[in-house]
């Protein structure tokens, strides 16, 4: 079991309130980078700034979408392919890599839901990662 817990933070609406959150690594041919981002049930991907694709070495390309979210903004990505570090699994995963720096850092569902049961205890401000079996063969001894 991999737990997180939530980071507190300040709403100008809200006030004080805690958001889900990891710590986990992002690796991407030689580089590694140390990454928080808030686990997003309802991002279908996972999606990084601008800046922080360049820290791993990621090359613009001509491939470039549009993901939308809350209201009419449209944000420029390139889909990439990385892996990620969560526990003891290093995953190949899919991420958006926005064009643009802002944007909230969110670990979306595809590749990561697939391989976790993922729980959100509100009470206790604490998310749980459980391993599914097919994820064994992702396992650093």
């Amino acid at each position: 079991m991999i737990e997180f817990s939530y980071r507190k933070e300040y709403s100008p609406v809200l006030g004080e309130i805690y958001r889900p959150s990891a710590e986990v690594i992002l690796k991407h041919n030689d580089k590694i980078i140390l990454f928080y981002p808030y686990i997003d049930s309802g991002a279908d991907i996972t999606l990084i700034p601008r800046s922080l694709g360049e820290m791993l070495g990621l090359e613009v390309s001509k491939d470039i979408v549009e993901l939308g979210g809350l209201g009419d903004n449209k944000v420029p990505v390139l889909i990439k392919n990385i892996k990620i570090k969560i526990g003891r699994y290093i995953i190949p995963i899919h991420v958006a890599w926005a064009l643009i720096e802002e944007i909230p850092p969110l670990l979306g569902r595809k590749d990561i839901f697939t391989n976790f049961f993922i729980s959100f205890d509100e009470e206790n401000k604490v998310i749980q990662f459980k391993a599914k079996p097919n994820i064994e063969k992702y396992a650093q001894r």
